[in-house]
């Protein structure tokens, strides 16, 4: 699970932008993990290697130099890490470095040497359980990060070296005293010749789990899916890695849907100390707003017990009679609403915040044999400019500026309407809805692990969101 959360960390937060060179398309999605990031990656690497590498396979050993002996059921019980490092080498290079390691070993011996006394000779048997130590243990592993043809992530784990500073076992007999030379000189050989191959197979292995585990199409709805390929290889520098995803948002039931527009260019990454920074393209929006549209899918009824639920009381067609002669002829049916929008909405951003234009429809009207029977249509264009911002763990919007202009009101002049709404929108409507949203959103843990320091940014074409991670405490 923990080792599946650094491939999460690293992949559902794509990265920077790949210069398009490579294929000539921008990413939707750009992120960059940044030094204490990857170190924290790093760890959670080790954690899992620590808590696996007792199944590593030490073979049985046997001798009769400078006595007969054998050594069995030889396993690694304990691997402590005391420090470790991070390296990253250009193009795409991830490279851990355990630093003086411990490792603790046991082993099942049997040995047996000739006595000599000269004038008679006997034979010394003994047996029992082995245990040592190994300090100073240094292993170092590379691991590659690129794509595959189906642009998927994919894991190439390089050369490993290790090494064993020092040994220190106990035999539990001092009559085999020589055996403890030979088992060190064993284990020191032994271990280091398997601890790489071991640690390769262990990541190899687990990898191609998370590739095959990796889905390309990550579902948002049951109707709606966001394409998730890699754009471009992985990046690696000094301190940073980086990746970049497609962010491409399609219908389910049509994802060979053509848009009419491509991802623009986005700016570069605001220099944080944060671990994750993480970048929106404009495009992600606007794939998802235009997959919407086509399949109808912005249209959203109101039903009368969701209205009831807000205002306390169901609404009917005689509450509105005496304003809407129209639903005189309906009696006391519980009303409902349909929005639907006229034009595909927009929403923008740029580094004054985010800009939202809207042409849409309400009507009002009432169910007759359990279909909509729309008894009064009103239209109107909504362009509003909103901010965002967080504060501690929650996430909060407020609405800047508000600009409503009704086009069809039915039996009501549009120019009456509009004059109501200019003179009520910015001292009544607006204060009405900042205040609903006053309280804001938490933002929620996730696979026992919590975001810090989070911060949200907005830029031209893009919105930003910067983050550390921690377990949760």
């Amino acid at each position: 699970m923990k080792f599946s959360l650094i491939v999460l960390l690293l992949l559902s937060v794509s990265a920077t932008f790949c210069l398009a060179v490579q294929t000539g398309e921008q990413p939707g999605l750009k992120a960059r993990l940044g030094e204490r990031g990857l170190n924290f990656g790093k760890d959670l690497v080790l954690e899992f290697v620590k808590n696996r590498l007792n199944s590593v396979p030490i073979p049985d050993v046997s001798g009769d130099s400078p006595l007969t002996y054998s050594l069995t059921n030889i396993e690694i019980v304990s691997f402590d890490l005391t420090q470790s490092t991070l390296e990253t080498s250009a193009p795409n290079l991830f490279i851990p470095n355990v630093v003086d390691a411990s490792v603790a070993v046991s082993a099942t011996w049997e040995a047996s040497r000739v006595v000599d006394l000269g004038i008679f000779s006997f034979t010394l048997q003994g047996a029992g359980n082995l245990t040592a130590s190994a300090s100073g243990v240094n292993l170092r592993q590379e691991i590659g990060l690129g794509r595959n043809s189906n642009d998927n992530p994919a894991f190439s784990i390089g050369s490993c070296t290790a090494s064993i500073g020092n040994i220190e076992a106990d035999l539990g007999d001092a009559s085999f005293d020589a055996l403890l030379k030979t088992f060190d000189e064993f284990v020191e050989t032994e271990l280091s010749n398997r601890l790489c191959p071991a640690l390769k197979n262990l990541l190899e292995k687990q990898a191609a789990k998370l590739t095959e585990r990796y889905d390309l199409i990550f579902s948002l709805t049951s109707q709606l899916g966001v394409d998730l390929g890699l754009v471009c290889d992985p990046e690696a520098s000094e301190d940073n890695l980086l990746f970049s995803l497609r962010g491409r948002c399609f219908p389910r039931n049509n994802p060979s849907l053509s848009f009419p527009f491509s991802a623009p260019v986005m700016p570069p990454l605001s220099s944080t100390s944060q671990m994750v920074r993480l970048g929106i393209n404009h495009y992600v929006l606007d794939t998802l707003l235009y997959s919407l549209w086509k399949e109808d899918l912005l249209d959203h009824e109101i039903s009368a017990s969701q209205i009831s639920a807000v205002i306390g009381q169901t609404l009917t067609a005689a509450d509105v009679a005496t304003l809407l002669q129209k639903f005189s002829l309906h009696g006391n049916k519980p009303l409902h609403f349909l929005l639907r929008f006229v034009d595909l909405p927009d929403v923008h951003f740029d580094s004054d915040g985010i800009t939202v234009y809207a042409h849409y429809e309400v009507a009002a009207g009432v169910l007759t044999d359990e279909e909509f029977q729309d008894v009064y249509t009103a239209a109107a264009v909504i362009n509003a400019t909103a901010s965002m911002n967080v504060l501690e763990g929650r996430l909060f919007g407020r609405i800047e500026n508000l600009e409503v202009r009704v086009t069809q009101a039915g039996e009501f002049p549009v120019e009456l309407v509009n004059k109501l709404i200019e003179d009520n929108l910015p001292d009544q409507i607006l204060p009405v809805l900042n205040n609903l949203a006053k309280t804001g959103y938490e933002i929620p843990d996730y696979m026992g692990y919590t975001l810090e320091n989070t911060s949200v940014e907005t830029k031209e074409n893009a919105l930003e969101i910067g983050t550390d991670i921690s377990r949760v405490k």
